[in-house]
């Protein structure tokens, strides 16, 4: 819808609306996320993945990666490559990793699987289909208000919300989340991403979307 709403102010009228999807395998239920569990008093992981280029919000986490590791039980994996791919490949932490670019989407699910809480700062998605990934694995997601993440946590009811670009609310949403019902909220992101269904069902509903468009525009043309 964010995406709509940009298109239409700018005089955009034949837009419609459709859900995106996930791999289907990323909604099945299998031993690994079943197993997955808060860790109570053992580490807490985070995770982003996604380019590291300013849109993205990726100077809150640089900014903030000292506060978020200062805290004994937090370890934190980034993925991804951009302009700011060098600040995280030279940072050194006994609980930090830089993983670079995953282009393999079965390991990028064991990666899901293995963290708790993602960080998804980028204030301009025009989706957010990381963030519908990592929900469907169960994820915690602390996002902004603005852009596609924002307006899926909105739809998830999510509390780990804050103003985009702000980054004491991105520390506030992030203690917060941490301090969670992890089943509750982890719940909360799979019921979302369920929702919007798998990649065949997105594809499903575009074509029939053009078929009905193709249809309409095919009596139009026909009538006397």
């Amino acid at each position: 819808k964010t995406m709509e709403e940009r298109l239409r102010s700018k005089g955009v009228r034949a837009v419609a609306h459709l859900h995106f999807g996930v791999p289907a395998y990323f909604l099945e239920t299998d031993a690994t996320a079943a197993a997955k569990q808060w860790p109570g008093d053992g580490d807490i992981l985070l995770l982003y993945a996604g380019r590291l280029d300013r849109e993205k919000g990726i100077d809150l986490v640089l900014e903030s990666l000292n506060k978020i590791l200062n805290q004994a039980n937090v370890r934190l994996t980034v993925v991804g490559r951009g302009a700011m791919a060098g600040r995280f490949s030279s940072y050194k932490h006994k609980r930090f990793q830089y993983l670079g670019f995953i282009d393999n989407a079965t390991r990028m699910r064991e990666i899901y699987d293995s963290h708790h809480i993602l960080l998804a700062p980028g204030p301009f998605e025009t989706f957010g289909l990381g963030v519908l990934e990592a929900m469907a694995r169960g994820l915690v997601v602390v996002g902004p208000d603005k852009g596609g993440t924002g307006e899926l946590l909105r739809q998830a009811q999510s509390p780990f919300i804050f103003k985009a670009g702000e980054v004491h609310g991105f520390l506030w949403a992030l203690d917060k989340a941490m301090e969670c019902d992890w089943a509750k909220e982890s719940a909360r992101s799979k019921a979302l991403a369920l929702t919007y269904g798998t990649w065949d069902d997105s594809v499903g509903r575009m074509i029939k979307r053009y078929s009905a468009r193709l249809g309409a525009l095919h009596l139009v043309r026909a009538s006397p």
